[in-house]
């Protein structure tokens, strides 16, 4: 990842605590105070999603082929390493390769199929190139 993006994340954090301080000691008694109020709730909230998503995508991967665990329907990645993810149930955070490019997004299901929810909605299907970020 390029070092700007930890720079970005620098500056947020920094900013997302200046904007609690504000937040946490502001004056709450009159409609306009109760109203910046919430506007300083929402930036901190967005500021916090930011700096989650770029400790996410900073985080390393591992890659492997999905396989389709026959007894439940549900799959789990085999790592080129040979080890196993725990089982991809509905909400997974996942990665797929599919289109020449790596997709984020999630495993769903409907109707007992799983598919990926990100920019387009494949079905999953054995031997999919996948991989999922090793977060502490």
């Amino acid at each position: 990842m390029d070092k700007n993006y930890f720079r970005a994340r620098e500056i947020i954090n920094k900013a997302r605590h200046e904007l609690e301080k504000i937040y946490n000691s502001a004056d709450h008694k009159g409609i306009e105070d109760q109203e910046a109020n919430s506007l300083l709730e929402i930036l901190i909230e967005k500021l916090e999603a930011a700096e989650s998503e770029i400790n996410y995508l900073s985080s390393p991967v591992k890659e492997g082929r999905l396989i389709e665990d026959g007894s439940r329907g549900k799959f789990y990645i085999e790592y080129d390493d040979k080890t196993e993810s725990p089982v991809l149930n509905c909400g997974s955070a996942l990665e797929l390769y599919y289109n020449d490019e790596w997709h984020i997004g999630r495993v769903e299901a409907t109707d007992g199929k799983y598919f990926f929810y990100g920019e387009d909605r494949p079905f999953l299907y054995t031997s999919m190139k996948a991989r999922k970020r090793i977060i502490d």
